[in-house]
């Protein structure tokens, strides 16, 4: 699977993310280099494993008008997604720390959830006895219209 997931390009938003860090371009003109560059690489059956980085350049200069400060080095990195994984640790991102993070803060809503479900049901059963208790007083107790 993981050798499957290296030959495609499912990580190339982090080459986009390094073009933003390194070369100071905007995120929409870094994935208009990237989007050339994967079409270019794909066009010539080149898994992002690869990756050339004269592909690379040419979309740049394409694109923006200019060559990058990357190395194909740094852009199979930024390709790989065990690197992608790893790096993407923002706020909701699928670095195995930030998911375990995630998943204890799903576990203690879930735990909560659970207690006022539970709470809940207790309440229910109280009022259920209650309603009974009292229909059955009712029913002992002689009516006053019954001579």
């Amino acid at each position: 699977m993981l050798a499957q997931a290296r030959s495609g390009y499912s990580a190339a938003t982090e080459l986009a993310n390094e073009l933003v860090r390194r070369d100071g371009l905007d995120y929409r003109t870094a994935h208009d280099v990237v989007q050339t560059f994967i079409l270019e690489s794909v066009r010539q059956g080149l898994p992002s494993c690869e990756a050339k980085i004269e592909i690379l350049q040419a979309a740049a200069q394409e694109v923006v008008g200019r060559e990058l400060s990357i190395s194909e080095e740094q852009v199979r990195q930024a390709l790989d997604p065990v690197h992608f994984v790893k790096v993407t640790n923002c706020r909701g991102g699928v670095a195995p720390e930030e998911v375990a993070r995630m998943i204890e803060v799903r576990r203690k809503r879930l735990a909560e959830a659970r207690a006022r479900h539970l709470a809940r049901i207790e309440k229910l059963e109280q009022g259920r006895a209650k309603l009974l208790a009292d229909l059955k007083k009712l029913c002992q107790e002689p009516s006053a219209e019954q001579p």
